[in-house]
């Protein structure tokens, strides 16, 4: 059964190297994987536990899990110049693509990274394929108490610019 499963989900081991041979750059990443920025994301997903590369994975894709055979599917990166080191990177699951802000260093896009895959995913195919998404079963399971919590701490947290409240100079 175990056989079976690797070829119907996938392997719950995320290989970074293998990630990365499944990646693409968009033009904007001049280099490709000799770019700073993408060298930076190579050396960090590499240190990153299992756990939170499958978490990349399922941030970058919807799914925790690389497809046992590659096929068309790749990971594409793309460069958003616009981003600074006070941005988050984005992610378009439908076409398992990340966008990352030119970081100045790897300790900053770590930081941004793992905050991104641990507090602002919005898709998970697995936890929708068992049934588990909001509104596909009512359980009320102690997971999905923990991940509302998480994402509910995170709110907390992360103030936007355009959430701050401009002081009055008087009433």
């Amino acid at each position: 059964w175990r056989e079976a499963e690797r070829l119907v989900c996938g392997t719950p081991v995320i290989d970074a190297a293998a990630l990365e041979r499944m990646t693409v750059y968009d033009d904007s990443l001049r280099g490709g994987r000799r770019h700073p920025v993408a060298e930076m994301l190579w050396e960090v997903l590499g240190g990153l536990t299992n756990e939170d590369r499958a978490r990349f994975v399922a941030f970058a894709w919807g799914r925790k899990r690389l497809p046992p055979e590659v096929g068309d599917t790749r990971l594409r990166l793309v460069l958003d110049a616009s981003l600074d080191d006070r941005h988050l990177p984005r992610s378009h699951t439908c076409f398992f693509t990340v966008d990352l802000p030119p970081y100045s260093s790897a300790a900053v896009l770590r930081e941004k990274l793992l905050y991104a895959i641990r507090y602002c995913s919005a898709i998970d195919m697995d936890s929708a394929a068992a049934g588990t998404l909001r509104g596909g079963d009512d359980s009320g399971s102690d997971d999905d108490d923990a991940a509302q919590q998480r994402r509910e701490e995170a709110d907390g947290a992360a103030v936007q610019p355009w959430e701050e409240e401009d002081e009055e100079d008087g009433d």
